[in-house]
């Protein structure tokens, strides 16, 4: 799919914006992160059955998954956002997450989002992440 947004474009969300909403991923802020999102908003996991990961639609069913994603504590991992970009309604950043697994040792995983934004909110997240193994 060729892109027909205008290359100069200014973001339609301030990098403050981006970094709370980031903040809010690192901190397991679950009623942070929905607040920033549209109502219809979509989070697509970079896990899931399906190759696409798993869809989530709606800031409801965005929570209900964020709360059972971190429901155990062992489960919650530490994101470390790299460079993020903005470019009219897109945007787009690099991450790292630690885990410590239940042996003592810390999982690290590589990965990197992808953003739409609607009305200075997060209308679409998609999340892939780097593979081991």
């Amino acid at each position: 799919m060729v892109s027909t947004s205008d290359p100069i474009e200014r973001p339609q969300v301030e990098d403050s914006f981006f970094a709370r909403y980031q903040r809010a991923w690192s901190e397991c802020d679950i009623e942070g992160i929905v607040s920033m999102m549209t109502p219809d908003g979509v989070y697509e996991a970079s896990f899931g059955p399906e190759p696409w990961g798993v869809r989530h639609v709606g800031r409801e069913t965005i929570r209900a998954a964020l709360e059972e994603m971190w429901r155990d504590p062992s489960r919650r991992s530490r994101h470390i956002y790299g460079d993020r970009f903005l470019l009219g309604d897109r945007g787009f950043s690099e991450w790292t997450s630690e885990r410590t697994e239940p042996d003592g040792t810390t999982a690290v995983v590589h990965g990197a989002d992808f953003y739409r934004f609607t009305d200075g909110l997060v209308a679409e997240k998609i999340a892939y992440r780097k593979v081991v193994g």
